[in-house]
């Protein structure tokens, strides 16, 4: 695995060893886009010292807030489906019947990962920066009037992992340039 390969320089930022105690963050979304779409599901897993000691997930029920155009979201939510296939279970639906008031969801995440940074301990995401960080930033700033961003050395990517191990271990020349970097 490539973890067992990184320059010392890197590793020492997080003690040598990965952490036995990380926030492992989930969303989902109506989309992509930062300033139209809505976080309509968040969820985490808290683990210390290896052990899972809480877990949450939220579904966010849109409808309930007076900026939002029902049908507008409706669309989103399906075109999501198309996208995502029969797995995509966050529809019209779902959200009414499950979902929280998206105010009250987002101020609980919100407090609960400040908390988090504020006790200086370690996320774990897929594609965080790209996904997680980027929109939570947006929802927190468009709906809450804050910001976000993980911390600096206190976040590790799963998609990134993922994709610098299988370079790493690739036996496929066309990858061979990318492995020292």
């Amino acid at each position: 695995m490539i973890v067992n390969h990184w320059h010392s320089q890197f590793t020492s930022q997080y003690g040598h060893v990965f952490p036995t105690t990380y926030l492992a963050l989930d969303i989902e979304t109506s989309g992509n886009k930062k300033d139209e779409d809505l976080i309509i599901e968040l969820g985490h897993v808290m683990v210390d010292n290896c052990i899972i000691v809480d877990s949450k997930n939220v579904v966010l029920d849109w409808y309930r807030h007076k900026d939002v155009v029902p049908h507008v979201l409706d669309s989103k939510l399906y075109r999501m489906k198309t996208i995502m296939g029969n797995a995509w279970k966050l529809l019209p639906e779902r959200l009414k019947a499950d979902g929280i008031d998206p105010i009250e969801g987002l101020t609980f995440y919100y407090d609960l990962l400040q908390l988090w940074i504020d006790s200086k301990l370690p996320f774990v995401a897929q594609n965080g920066l790209a996904t997680e960080e980027r929109l939570l930033n947006a929802a927190f700033k468009r709906f809450l009037g804050k910001t976000f961003c993980f911390p600096d050395n206190l976040y590790f990517d799963t998609g990134a992992l993922f994709k610098a191990t299988h370079v790493f271990e690739a036996k496929d020349a066309s990858t061979s340039m990318y492995k020292n970097l």
